[in-house]
């Protein structure tokens, strides 16, 4: 049954990527997916509720891996470090699903996605925001705008991965934009990049 329901959204999020959310119907869904509509309806009800069940989905991961890091007896450029990582891997890994993410929130069409969105974002960021003023409070960082500094670690790596095309313009990059996401020495120069820059604006 579990199988079952991951198998259809991680269809549904291959079509919305590529089509977007309005631009694929159920059946074509259905018909990708080798499933009946009946299927579909079971397991989520609704278009509407089959991708809320998406971003739930997506998302879940993301934060029990950072309350994960958050607990770990390590420093909090560490914890910093590993937060990085994770969020390149994971981020570069799902670039389809961040592309939905980022087509909902610029777009603004539904409300209720992006409600959605936000909540489940906030609290994933709410961690490395307690990461970060633990670090404040140890004396290892000093004190910055922990918002606008979590803005610039995610925003950074969602622009290189949604923006791939550009991207690849910018730091003149050979490879195709629609390979970027699965080239490792890339994900290495992302990852260098932000730890540098961030550790050194972080770092007393």
């Amino acid at each position: 049954m579990i199988e079952k329901r991951e198998h259809i959204l991680i269809t549904a999020e291959a079509l919305f990527a590529e089509k977007g959310f309005e631009g694929t119907s159920v059946r074509e869904l259905c018909a990708k997916a080798g499933v009946n509509v009946a299927m579909v309806s079971y397991y989520f009800g609704s278009k509407e509720q089959l991708m809320e069940a998406l971003i739930e989905f997506r998302s879940g991961f993301m934060r029990e891996k950072l309350d994960e890091i958050r607990q770990m007896d390590i420093s909090a450029s560490q914890k910093i470090e590993k937060t990085i990582d994770h969020y390149v891997a994971r981020i570069y890994s799902n670039s389809q699903y961040h592309r939905i993410l980022h087509r909902e929130i610029t777009l603004q069409q539904r409300s209720q996605f992006n409600a959605l969105i936000s909540k489940l974002l906030m609290i994933n960021f709410s961690v490395i925001r307690q990461i970060i003023n633990d670090g404040i409070k140890s004396k290892e960082f000093k004190k910055v705008d922990i918002e606008l500094t979590i803005v610039s670690m995610i925003g950074t790596i969602t622009q290189v991965v949604v923006s791939s095309f550009l991207t690849c313009k910018l730091l003149n990059e050979k490879q195709s934009d629609a390979i970027i996401v699965t080239d490792k020495l890339h994900q290495q120069r992302v990852r260098k990049h932000l730890k540098e820059m961030l550790l050194a604006y972080l770092k007393k």
